[in-house]
């Protein structure tokens, strides 16, 4: 079901490494922030308040976000080409330090957290179990129900922020493609324990709304579902 990913720390953690890319960055951090902002308008004042349509199924109200969102509007989603894109994002490598290591916690994934309206949209559907900071899973979804322009909006803007180490070290994307498919296929977004929910909401975001409408899961290193997203009320573990 998955690549292997340990269910400890993956590897070595270097001492006092700067984990968290642009972390001391405070320009970098405000421009990245900035993008989200204008990526998803809906943030923070009107996030659920996208109009519905009479068709009331996934397709239809996630052309609403996206267009509210500022998506690609392609007059044929079809037209979207996915040959041109990575199959793979890792962000840098970070610098060898001498201290302890704190948190894997960047400022952009603390940003997500200090908008009330954004942390409000982690809704599990169930948990089971609470997770340990320095454990390695990844986020895993289904784009085969997202329209195309959506996917390919998506995996741009996780590739920005990923490739310049807004989202920590270790964080990292990939793809499986769908064969003779067009799109994004089969993702999976390699993170820590402790910063599950934040790159959850990365994902919300960067998906505008299709990883709760389409749902997705929360794996860890013994191939086990922890968490599940979807549009049914939120249970408990």
């Amino acid at each position: 079901m998955s690549q292997g990913v340990n269910n400890t720390a993956a590897e070595p953690l270097e001492p006092n490494s700067d984990l968290n890319g642009h972390a001391d960055d405070a320009s970098v951090h405000d421009s990245v922030v900035e993008s989200i902002e204008e990526y998803d308008p809906l943030l923070p004042d009107d996030i659920d308040t996208v109009p519905e349509t009479e068709d009331q199924g996934p397709a239809a109200q996630g052309s609403a976000v996206q267009a509210r969102a500022g998506a690609p509007d392609s007059e044929d989603p079809d037209d979207v080409d996915f040959s041109d894109l990575t199959l793979c994002v890792r962000p840098q490598s970070p610098p060898v330090g001498n201290g302890p290591l704190t948190s894997f916690i960047t400022p952009t994934l603390q940003s997500m957290m200090q908008t009330p309206e954004l942390a409000g949209r982690y809704r599990p559907l169930y948990f089971t179990r609470p997770l340990i900071p320095a454990e390695r899973g990844y986020w895993c979804m289904e784009t085969d129900e997202w329209p195309l322009d959506a996917q390919d909006d998506f995996w741009r803007f996780m590739e920005r922020l990923i490739s310049q180490s807004e989202l920590g070290w270790h964080v990292w994307i990939i793809r499986e493609p769908r064969g003779g498919q067009n799109g994004l296929g089969l993702v999976k977004v390699f993170c820590w324990g402790e910063v599950v929910q934040h790159v959850y909401l990365v994902l919300y975001l960067a998906s505008h709304r299709w990883t709760k409408k389409a749902g997705c899961t929360w794996v860890d290193g013994t191939d086990q579902i922890v968490i599940r997203i979807g549009e049914e009320p939120v249970v408990g573990p």
